[in-house]
């Protein structure tokens, strides 16, 4: 008789080991401009889904989702991938990227949580959902003003 919850912590340690790590891109990189957007866009991961012979046989299959967080309090998260500038405007297609616009000044911390939800499939059919998998990173960002100054021409 197999010890169910000593498996599925076992099978759960397996995905966790070959889960990628959760990497992305900040544009402009690691300089932004208070009122102008801050595009992120993460390393998307497709669905993982492999084999397992030990301790039993069966199927994991994963699934990522990705969410945002900008450091400057409530309402400062989005979720999603994101895209890489490609060119389109983000105040006319606001939807396009997903980005934050900073309010203020100073030093930010972008983080990117990655949370994996799995399920274990044994070879007669028998699914057991595991705890999801969360996976962080974080980055840097300085946020400057900037200030107009009126000049006559030459």
């Amino acid at each position: 008789m197999v010890d169910v919850d000593a498996a599925l912590a076992a099978v759960r340690q397996v995905l966790e080991e070959r889960l990628p790590r959760p990497a992305f891109t900040v544009q402009p990189a690691r300089r932004a401009v208070v009122q102008l957007p801050v595009i992120v866009a993460a390393v998307q991961h497709p669905d993982a889904g492999f084999d397992v012979t030990v301790p039993v046989p069966g199927r994991l299959a994963a699934t990522a989702s990705y969410a945002w967080n900008f450091g400057e309090g409530e309402g400062a998260g989005a979720s999603g991938p994101g895209r890489p500038y490609d060119g389109t405007s983000p105040t006319r297609h606001p939807g396009h990227y997903v980005s934050h616009t900073y309010r203020r000044a100073g030093a930010a911390t972008v983080t990117l949580t990655v949370t994996w939800t799995a399920t274990f499939t044994l070879d007669d059919g028998t699914q057991f959902p595991l705890a999801p998998l969360r996976f962080s990173t974080d980055r840097r960002v300085a946020v400057h003003a900037t200030r107009t100054e009126l000049v006559s021409p030459s």
